[in-house]
């Protein structure tokens, strides 16, 4: 019975699990190492592949996997960045993104996509954060030595409610990418909070479309799918190019 039952060890010391060919081992290590989730929280990385401890094999074929398998790793600032004081936001997000320093230059090399989600107690992101520009000394640091990473910054001061300007939406998204993106990396996406809701931006569109410069239904049409993209990818330095009008539009913020 031992000889078939993978609960029973053999007598011997062999492992089944190492006697399986390599593809199987591999579909084992997925299955294992996989959140439920697609991403992992920056505090579960640590001990979140226990294989690794079993024995030097297990070690050699799994380390690197926890990043490569997981395609994002999520950071969520628990403080409100934006009203501390420059000095003490450029200590708190170095000490975020720390967690890295752990990781062996094989697993960092798998890594997808980080995504830092930044508490805040404003209403709208506004000229008045004036710390918003401390955020962008640990980015520049960790984009310029990781560019093989996307780095999405996702702001909860930046989001589009029911009965919000669509105007102001996009304006502070404006004002975000022009703080952001004077870093100039590839790699660095600003993204809004919540969930993308298309009748509301329809709705906020048609209402506004005298102010935004669109004059027929293919004019939202072409709102729509970009601002979807903004929800799920993030904006990037060129995002606003395309838009009517757009760098026309007052400074209200």
């Amino acid at each position: 019975m031992s000889s078939t039952d993978p609960s029973i060890p053999p007598v011997d010391g062999s492992c089944y699990l190492l006697g399986l060919p390599r593809e199987l081992r591999d579909e084992v290590y997925e299955y294992a190492l996989t959140s439920d989730e697609d991403f992992l929280y920056d505090d579960q990385l640590d001990g979140f592949n226990q294989l690794q401890y079993v024995s030097k094999q297990l070690r050699a074929e799994t380390l690197g996997l926890t990043l490569k398998l997981n395609k994002q790793v999520h950071i969520t600032c628990d403080k409100d960045i934006l009203r501390m004081k420059p000095c003490d936001i450029d200590v708190y997000l170095d000490q975020r993104l720390s967690f890295l320093t752990t990781c062996t230059t094989v697993s960092t090399s798998k890594l997808a996509t980080i995504q830092i989600d930044l508490q805040s107690g404003y209403s709208q992101i506004s000229n008045k954060c004036t710390q918003w520009d401390s955020i962008t000394g640990p980015l520049r640091r960790w984009c310029s030595t990781h560019i093989h990473v996307m780095v999405k910054l996702r702001s909860e001061a930046w989001k589009l409610t029911y009965g919000k300007s669509v105007t102001r939406f996009i304006l502070e998204g404006k004002y975000a990418k022009h703080h952001c993106f004077r870093l100039r990396f590839p790699n660095l996406r600003v993204l809004p909070t919540g969930k993308f809701d298309e009748g509301v931006l329809a709705q906020r569109l048609l209402a506004e479309r005298d102010y935004l410069g669109i004059f027929d239904t293919a004019g939202i049409e072409r709102w729509l799918p970009r601002v979807r993209t903004w929800f799920s990818e993030g904006m990037s330095e060129v995002e606003m190019a395309w838009c009517p009008g757009l760098e026309q539009l007052p400074s209200i913020l």
